[in-house]
């Protein structure tokens, strides 16, 4: 029906509460783990073929996750990153600082626009790869560059897209 290939709101929400519920998304804690595991269900149960993009940066395991309509070149990557940062460093609150930031928006927000595309988007017909980047959100961090999971995508990649489009931080309070 139509109504199914609408974009939900509230199914984008309930994957950004899903998210919450693993707690910080840090590169390889306990909580980055079970999101690559979500991300990867819901992209197989939609019907994406997914892989997983294993890299080790600062003896730390990480992983990007890519849906794709097809193992062809793609016309259009959608991306987005999944991890959190370790501390809150931007937070005025000193008590707060050295907690992890939750990343309800920053992290989880893009992850949810990119699942809920992928629910409505029929693979078969498109020729679109998403990627979940991991390790994007560490800058400055033990002494962390930025984007580290986009630039070993890069680094590491079989094939270019003609178009990128990165999705972060699209949330709001309502």
């Amino acid at each position: 029906s139509e109504q199914e290939n609408m974009f939900d709101a509230n199914a984008a929400l309930d994957h950004i509460e899903q998210q919450l519920s693993f707690g910080p998304r840090i590169p390889s804690t306990k909580g980055s783990e079970p999101a690559q595991a979500y991300i990867q269900n819901e992209l197989e149960n939609n019907g994406w073929l997914v892989d997983r993009q294993e890299f080790t940066f600062d003896s730390k395991m990480l992983a990007n996750v890519i849906g794709k309509s097809s193992q062809s070149t793609p016309d259009l990557l959608i991306g987005t990153h999944y991890d959190t940062r370790e501390f809150s460093d931007e937070e005025t609150d000193a008590e707060k600082y050295y907690l992890p930031v939750p990343g309800a928006n920053d992290g989880a927000s893009g992850t949810a626009v990119l699942l809920e595309l992928s629910r409505i988007l029929d693979p078969s017909h498109l020729n679109i790869w998403f990627v979940f980047f991991d390790g994007e959100d560490q800058g400055f961090i033990n002494n962390w560059e930025w984007s580290v999971g986009a630039q070993y995508f890069v680094d590491n990649a079989p094939v270019y897209p003609d178009k990128v489009v990165i999705v972060d931080m699209v949330a709001d309070k309502q």
